[in-house]
Protein backbone atom coordinates (compact mmCIF):
# COMPACT_ATOMS: atom_id res chain seq x y z
CA UNK A 1 0.00 0.00 0.00
CA UNK A 2 2.61 2.31 0.38
CA UNK A 3 4.86 1.80 -2.33
CA UNK A 4 1.31 2.49 -4.70
CA UNK A 5 0.88 5.76 -2.42
CA UNK A 6 4.53 6.71 -2.91
CA UNK A 7 4.65 6.28 -6.84
CA UNK A 8 0.95 7.97 -7.32
CA UNK A 9 2.38 11.09 -5.30
CA UNK A 10 4.96 10.95 -8.48
CA UNK A 11 2.33 11.12 -11.02
CA UNK A 12 0.83 14.19 -12.69
CA UNK A 13 3.13 16.28 -11.30
CA UNK A 14 6.07 16.02 -13.88
CA UNK A 15 7.23 19.56 -14.44
CA UNK A 16 7.97 20.38 -10.64
CA UNK A 17 9.19 16.76 -9.60
CA UNK A 18 11.59 17.37 -13.07
CA UNK A 19 12.92 20.84 -11.19
CA UNK A 20 13.82 18.89 -7.52
CA UNK A 21 15.06 16.43 -9.36
CA UNK A 22 17.30 18.43 -11.84
CA UNK A 23 18.72 20.47 -8.57
CA UNK A 24 19.74 17.17 -6.80
CA UNK A 25 21.15 16.01 -10.04
CA UNK A 26 23.26 19.64 -10.73
CA UNK A 27 24.33 19.97 -6.71
CA UNK A 28 25.93 16.32 -7.63
CA UNK A 29 27.19 16.96 -10.13
CA UNK A 30 29.58 19.73 -9.59
CA UNK A 31 30.52 18.24 -6.26
CA UNK A 32 31.24 14.75 -8.08
CA UNK A 33 33.15 16.55 -11.12
CA UNK A 34 35.34 18.93 -8.36
CA UNK A 35 36.17 15.78 -5.78
CA UNK A 36 37.24 13.84 -9.40
CA UNK A 37 39.51 16.79 -10.00
CA UNK A 38 40.08 17.35 -6.39
CA UNK A 39 41.65 13.38 -6.27
CA UNK A 40 44.14 13.90 -9.46
CA UNK A 41 44.94 17.49 -8.97
CA UNK A 42 47.92 16.64 -6.41
CA UNK A 43 49.18 14.38 -9.09
CA UNK A 44 48.82 16.61 -12.09
CA UNK A 45 49.56 19.60 -10.42
CA UNK A 46 52.94 17.78 -9.48
CA UNK A 47 53.73 17.00 -12.75
CA UNK A 48 52.87 20.27 -14.77
CA UNK A 49 55.21 21.77 -11.93
CA UNK A 50 57.82 19.24 -12.48
CA UNK A 51 58.23 20.75 -16.09
CA UNK A 52 59.85 23.94 -14.06
CA UNK A 53 62.80 22.29 -12.87
CA UNK A 54 63.99 19.98 -9.36
CA UNK A 55 62.84 20.28 -6.15
CA UNK A 56 65.41 18.91 -4.66
CA UNK A 57 69.53 19.85 -4.00
CA UNK A 58 71.64 17.66 -3.04
CA UNK A 59 74.85 20.07 -1.52
CA UNK A 60 78.53 19.53 0.35
CA UNK A 61 77.31 20.02 3.82
CA UNK A 62 80.66 21.96 4.74
CA UNK A 63 83.59 23.01 2.91
CA UNK A 64 85.75 20.27 2.02
CA UNK A 65 87.38 18.79 -1.07
CA UNK A 66 86.91 21.41 -3.34
CA UNK A 67 83.25 22.35 -2.30
CA UNK A 68 82.49 19.17 -3.78
CA UNK A 69 80.40 16.25 -3.47
CA UNK A 70 80.94 12.54 -4.60
CA UNK A 71 78.86 11.48 -7.71
CA UNK A 72 79.33 7.50 -6.30
CA UNK A 73 78.01 8.03 -2.73
CA UNK A 74 74.59 10.04 -4.60
CA UNK A 75 74.01 7.46 -7.52
CA UNK A 76 74.80 5.04 -4.50
CA UNK A 77 72.06 5.84 -2.10
CA UNK A 78 68.98 3.72 -1.77
CA UNK A 79 66.77 5.88 -4.01
CA UNK A 80 62.79 5.37 -4.09
CA UNK A 81 62.45 2.28 -6.25
CA UNK A 82 59.45 3.67 -7.87
CA UNK A 83 60.07 5.83 -10.97
CA UNK A 84 56.71 7.35 -10.07
CA UNK A 85 58.11 8.71 -6.94
CA UNK A 86 62.17 9.96 -8.53
CA UNK A 87 60.98 11.86 -11.76
CA UNK A 88 64.80 12.76 -12.54
CA UNK A 89 68.53 12.58 -11.00
CA UNK A 90 71.44 14.71 -12.49
CA UNK A 91 74.58 14.88 -11.07
CA UNK A 92 76.15 18.97 -11.86
CA UNK A 93 79.83 20.06 -11.85
CA UNK A 94 80.54 23.57 -11.90
CA UNK A 95 84.03 25.70 -13.37
CA UNK A 96 85.36 28.09 -14.87
CA UNK A 97 86.61 28.02 -18.70
CA UNK A 98 88.57 30.18 -21.16
CA UNK A 99 87.98 30.60 -25.26
CA UNK A 100 91.36 30.11 -26.75
CA UNK A 101 91.92 32.85 -29.38
CA UNK A 102 91.63 31.69 -33.10
CA UNK A 103 90.08 33.26 -36.24
CA UNK A 104 86.95 33.26 -34.87
CA UNK A 105 86.94 34.05 -31.26
CA UNK A 106 88.00 36.64 -28.99
CA UNK A 107 91.05 36.14 -25.89
CA UNK A 108 90.35 36.60 -22.48
CA UNK A 109 86.60 35.68 -22.05
CA UNK A 110 86.15 33.80 -19.11
CA UNK A 111 83.00 31.99 -18.82
CA UNK A 112 80.75 29.40 -16.26
CA UNK A 113 80.94 25.41 -17.37
CA UNK A 114 78.41 23.27 -16.57
CA UNK A 115 78.64 19.43 -16.82
CA UNK A 116 76.35 16.84 -16.54
CA UNK A 117 74.28 14.19 -18.35
CA UNK A 118 71.98 15.94 -20.51
CA UNK A 119 69.64 12.86 -20.92
CA UNK A 120 68.88 13.41 -17.10
CA UNK A 121 69.39 17.30 -16.99
CA UNK A 122 66.33 17.54 -19.35
CA UNK A 123 64.53 14.83 -17.21
CA UNK A 124 64.36 16.90 -14.34
CA UNK A 125 64.67 20.24 -16.54
CA UNK A 126 62.37 19.71 -19.26
CA UNK A 127 61.82 23.37 -20.19
CA UNK A 128 65.46 23.48 -21.74
CA UNK A 129 65.56 24.49 -25.54
CA UNK A 130 68.18 23.06 -27.45
CA UNK A 131 68.87 24.14 -31.50
CA UNK A 132 69.23 21.68 -32.78
CA UNK A 133 67.05 19.48 -30.80
CA UNK A 134 69.71 16.69 -28.76
CA UNK A 135 69.07 13.78 -26.77
CA UNK A 136 72.99 13.52 -25.53
CA UNK A 137 75.89 15.23 -25.47
CA UNK A 138 79.51 13.29 -26.77
CA UNK A 139 82.85 13.91 -24.22
CA UNK A 140 83.84 16.02 -27.75
CA UNK A 141 80.92 18.11 -27.97
CA UNK A 142 79.58 21.31 -26.12
CA UNK A 143 76.55 23.25 -25.72
CA UNK A 144 76.92 27.06 -25.91
CA UNK A 145 74.29 29.54 -24.08
CA UNK A 146 72.09 31.75 -26.16
CA UNK A 147 73.93 34.78 -24.56
CA UNK A 148 77.37 32.97 -24.49
CA UNK A 149 76.78 32.20 -28.31
CA UNK A 150 75.58 35.73 -29.80
CA UNK A 151 78.42 37.15 -27.68
CA UNK A 152 81.38 35.12 -29.35
CA UNK A 153 79.35 35.07 -32.75
CA UNK A 154 79.53 31.46 -32.35
CA UNK A 155 77.58 28.77 -35.21
CA UNK A 156 76.88 24.96 -34.68
CA UNK A 157 79.44 22.54 -35.93
CA UNK A 158 82.35 24.89 -35.13
CA UNK A 159 85.23 23.57 -33.41
CA UNK A 160 86.14 25.76 -30.21
CA UNK A 161 89.42 25.37 -27.92
CA UNK A 162 88.47 25.93 -23.62
CA UNK A 163 91.55 26.19 -21.62
CA UNK A 164 91.06 25.38 -17.61
CA UNK A 165 93.07 28.33 -15.40
CA UNK A 166 92.41 26.08 -12.56
CA UNK A 167 94.37 23.35 -14.17
CA UNK A 168 96.08 24.43 -17.47
CA UNK A 169 94.53 21.85 -19.88
CA UNK A 170 93.23 22.73 -22.91
CA UNK A 171 91.05 21.04 -25.42
CA UNK A 172 88.99 20.91 -28.47
CA UNK A 173 85.46 20.39 -28.88
CA UNK A 174 83.03 20.64 -31.32
CA UNK A 175 79.83 22.98 -31.14
CA UNK A 176 77.10 20.48 -31.14
CA UNK A 177 73.78 22.95 -30.36
CA UNK A 178 72.85 26.34 -28.44
CA UNK A 179 70.88 26.27 -25.21
CA UNK A 180 68.16 28.81 -24.77
CA UNK A 181 66.51 27.99 -20.91
CA UNK A 182 65.94 31.54 -20.16
CA UNK A 183 67.69 30.88 -16.63
CA UNK A 184 71.37 31.21 -15.86
CA UNK A 185 72.53 28.31 -18.42
CA UNK A 186 71.51 30.87 -21.49
CA UNK A 187 75.15 32.43 -20.03
CA UNK A 188 77.10 29.30 -19.66
CA UNK A 189 78.92 26.64 -21.65
CA UNK A 190 77.81 22.66 -21.54
CA UNK A 191 79.96 20.40 -21.74
CA UNK A 192 79.33 16.52 -20.67
CA UNK A 193 80.69 15.72 -16.66
CA UNK A 194 82.96 13.48 -17.67
CA UNK A 195 84.79 15.99 -19.94
CA UNK A 196 84.62 18.65 -17.64
CA UNK A 197 85.76 16.85 -14.94
CA UNK A 198 88.88 15.79 -16.51
CA UNK A 199 89.32 19.49 -17.89
CA UNK A 200 89.03 20.33 -13.77
CA UNK A 201 90.96 17.55 -12.44
CA UNK A 202 88.17 16.39 -10.47
CA UNK A 203 86.58 12.76 -10.94
CA UNK A 204 83.71 11.32 -9.45
CA UNK A 205 83.01 15.16 -7.83
CA UNK A 206 80.38 17.24 -8.93
CA UNK A 207 79.82 20.39 -7.41
CA UNK A 208 75.67 19.35 -6.69
CA UNK A 209 73.00 17.13 -7.66
CA UNK A 210 69.69 17.96 -8.15
CA UNK A 211 66.83 15.44 -8.41
CA UNK A 212 62.82 16.00 -9.22
CA UNK A 213 60.38 14.57 -6.87
CA UNK A 214 57.12 13.79 -6.78
CA UNK A 215 54.79 13.77 -4.26
CA UNK A 216 54.56 17.03 -3.01
CA UNK A 217 56.25 18.96 -0.61
CA UNK A 218 55.94 15.91 2.85
CA UNK A 219 57.79 13.67 0.72
CA UNK A 220 60.13 15.65 -0.33
CA UNK A 221 60.84 17.19 3.33
CA UNK A 222 61.34 13.10 4.10
CA UNK A 223 63.29 11.93 1.52
CA UNK A 224 65.72 15.17 2.11
CA UNK A 225 65.57 14.41 6.07
CA UNK A 226 67.16 10.86 4.76
CA UNK A 227 69.88 12.00 2.75
CA UNK A 228 71.25 14.12 4.59
CA UNK A 229 71.18 11.39 7.58
CA UNK A 230 72.35 8.69 5.75
CA UNK A 231 74.82 10.27 3.19
CA UNK A 232 77.99 12.01 4.91
CA UNK A 233 79.03 15.38 3.76
CA UNK A 234 75.68 16.17 1.83
CA UNK A 235 72.91 18.10 2.79
CA UNK A 236 69.71 17.74 0.72
CA UNK A 237 67.76 20.61 0.79
CA UNK A 238 64.37 21.16 -0.86
CA UNK A 239 63.89 23.41 -2.89
CA UNK A 240 61.37 25.87 -1.65
CA UNK A 241 60.37 27.74 -4.17
CA UNK A 242 59.04 24.98 -6.06
CA UNK A 243 57.31 22.81 -3.30
CA UNK A 244 56.08 25.71 -1.99
CA UNK A 245 54.02 26.46 -5.17
CA UNK A 246 53.09 22.89 -5.28
CA UNK A 247 51.48 23.24 -1.67
CA UNK A 248 50.15 26.59 -2.17
CA UNK A 249 48.63 26.12 -5.52
CA UNK A 250 46.98 22.75 -4.28
CA UNK A 251 45.49 24.51 -1.27
CA UNK A 252 43.92 27.48 -3.51
CA UNK A 253 42.49 25.07 -5.72
CA UNK A 254 40.81 22.92 -2.58
CA UNK A 255 39.32 26.09 -1.01
CA UNK A 256 37.46 27.29 -4.66
CA UNK A 257 36.64 23.65 -5.02
CA UNK A 258 34.73 23.66 -1.44
CA UNK A 259 33.52 26.71 -1.89
CA UNK A 260 31.73 26.26 -5.01
CA UNK A 261 30.48 23.23 -3.83
CA UNK A 262 29.15 24.09 -0.83
CA UNK A 263 27.29 26.94 -2.52
CA UNK A 264 25.97 24.89 -5.22
CA UNK A 265 24.59 22.52 -2.48
CA UNK A 266 23.06 25.45 -0.11
CA UNK A 267 20.94 25.97 -3.17
CA UNK A 268 20.42 22.71 -3.97
CA UNK A 269 18.80 22.04 -0.69
CA UNK A 270 17.15 25.43 -0.52
CA UNK A 271 15.18 24.40 -4.37
CA UNK A 272 14.10 21.00 -3.24
CA UNK A 273 12.74 22.06 -0.20
CA UNK A 274 10.86 25.17 -1.98
CA UNK A 275 9.65 22.60 -4.44
CA UNK A 276 8.78 20.08 -2.56
CA UNK A 277 7.29 22.41 -0.33
CA UNK A 278 4.37 23.58 -3.19
CA UNK A 279 4.19 20.00 -4.33
CA UNK A 280 2.56 19.41 -0.26
CA UNK A 281 0.36 22.68 -0.64
CA UNK A 282 -1.20 21.43 -4.02
CA UNK A 283 -1.46 17.97 -2.17
CA UNK A 284 -3.01 19.31 0.92
CA UNK A 285 -5.96 17.32 0.35
CA UNK A 286 -4.94 14.42 -0.28
CA UNK A 287 -2.82 14.45 2.67
CA UNK A 288 -6.36 15.79 4.95
CA UNK A 289 -7.56 12.43 3.78
CA UNK A 290 -5.14 9.94 4.64
CA UNK A 291 -5.63 11.62 8.03
CA UNK A 292 -8.86 11.29 7.91
CA UNK A 293 -8.86 7.74 7.38
CA UNK A 294 -6.41 6.99 10.39
CA UNK A 295 -2.92 8.22 9.18
CA UNK A 296 -1.04 9.50 11.47
CA UNK A 297 1.76 12.07 11.63
CA UNK A 298 4.48 9.84 11.09
CA UNK A 299 2.90 7.95 8.56
CA UNK A 300 2.74 11.24 6.26
CA UNK A 301 6.59 12.10 8.12
CA UNK A 302 7.55 8.09 6.05
CA UNK A 303 6.19 9.08 3.01
CA UNK A 304 7.77 13.13 1.96
CA UNK A 305 10.76 11.36 3.35
CA UNK A 306 10.66 8.59 0.95
CA UNK A 307 9.78 10.47 -1.92
CA UNK A 308 12.68 13.07 -1.43
CA UNK A 309 15.22 10.35 -0.79
CA UNK A 310 14.09 8.31 -3.79
CA UNK A 311 14.34 12.24 -5.66
CA UNK A 312 17.86 11.74 -3.94
CA UNK A 313 19.78 8.85 -4.67
CA UNK A 314 18.16 9.16 -8.46
CA UNK A 315 19.36 12.64 -8.52
CA UNK A 316 22.54 11.83 -7.71
CA UNK A 317 23.23 8.86 -9.57
CA UNK A 318 22.38 10.71 -12.50
CA UNK A 319 24.60 13.52 -10.93
CA UNK A 320 27.65 11.46 -10.31
CA UNK A 321 28.53 10.13 -13.84
CA UNK A 322 27.23 13.79 -15.24
CA UNK A 323 30.47 15.07 -12.78
CA UNK A 324 32.13 12.49 -14.29
CA UNK A 325 31.98 13.85 -17.86
CA UNK A 326 32.26 17.32 -16.44
CA UNK A 327 35.36 16.33 -14.96
CA UNK A 328 37.02 15.15 -17.96
CA UNK A 329 36.28 18.20 -19.89
CA UNK A 330 37.98 20.26 -17.51
CA UNK A 331 40.97 18.03 -16.94
CA UNK A 332 41.46 17.67 -20.52
CA UNK A 333 41.08 21.51 -20.99
CA UNK A 334 43.45 22.49 -18.07
CA UNK A 335 46.14 19.81 -17.81
CA UNK A 336 45.78 18.10 -21.53
CA UNK A 337 44.75 14.67 -19.41
CA UNK A 338 41.37 13.03 -18.43
CA UNK A 339 40.63 12.70 -14.91
CA UNK A 340 40.82 8.99 -13.69
CA UNK A 341 37.87 7.04 -13.17
CA UNK A 342 36.87 7.18 -9.35
CA UNK A 343 33.86 5.03 -8.42
CA UNK A 344 35.05 5.37 -4.69
CA UNK A 345 33.59 9.00 -5.41
CA UNK A 346 30.34 7.53 -5.52
CA UNK A 347 29.21 6.43 -1.85
CA UNK A 348 30.17 9.79 -1.11
CA UNK A 349 28.41 11.58 -3.50
CA UNK A 350 24.78 9.12 -3.36
CA UNK A 351 25.69 10.53 0.94
CA UNK A 352 25.71 13.93 -0.21
CA UNK A 353 22.21 13.51 -2.44
CA UNK A 354 20.90 11.76 0.61
CA UNK A 355 22.18 14.55 3.10
CA UNK A 356 20.56 17.38 0.53
CA UNK A 357 17.13 14.89 0.67
CA UNK A 358 16.96 15.01 4.30
CA UNK A 359 18.23 18.56 4.78
CA UNK A 360 15.15 19.55 2.46
CA UNK A 361 12.85 17.90 4.04
CA UNK A 362 12.67 19.93 6.88
CA UNK A 363 10.26 22.51 4.69
CA UNK A 364 7.55 20.32 3.55
CA UNK A 365 7.42 17.88 6.46
CA UNK A 366 6.82 21.13 8.51
CA UNK A 367 4.29 22.11 6.30
CA UNK A 368 2.83 18.31 6.13
CA UNK A 369 2.52 17.91 9.62
CA UNK A 370 0.76 21.35 10.04
CA UNK A 371 -2.56 20.52 7.96
CA UNK A 372 -5.98 19.81 9.62
CA UNK A 373 -7.96 17.14 7.72
CA UNK A 374 -11.20 19.13 8.75
CA UNK A 375 -9.54 22.18 7.19
CA UNK A 376 -7.97 20.38 4.04
CA UNK A 377 -11.26 18.71 3.22
CA UNK A 378 -13.40 21.97 3.59
CA UNK A 379 -10.75 23.23 0.97
CA UNK A 380 -10.19 26.22 2.73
Amino acid sequence: MFARILLKSFRGRDSRLFVAFLAVVIATAVSAALLTIRADTGAKINVELRAYGANLALVPKESGENHTISVSDVTEYHWPASSDTVRGLVPVLYGIVNFVADSSLKNGQLFVALGTDLAAMKQVNSYWEIEPPLTRLCDEEILAGEAVARKLGLIVGQSVRLYTPTTGITASFSLAGIVRTGENEDDQVILSLSALQRLLALPDRVTLALASIHGGAAVVEKLAADISQTLPGISAKPIRKIATSESHVLQTVTLLMTIVAAFTVIVATLCLGTTMTALIVEREQEVGIMKAIGAENRHVAQLVAAELVLLGLSGGLVGYWGGVLFAQVISKNVFGAYASLRLEILPAVLLLALGISLAAAIFPLRRALQIEPTVALRGE
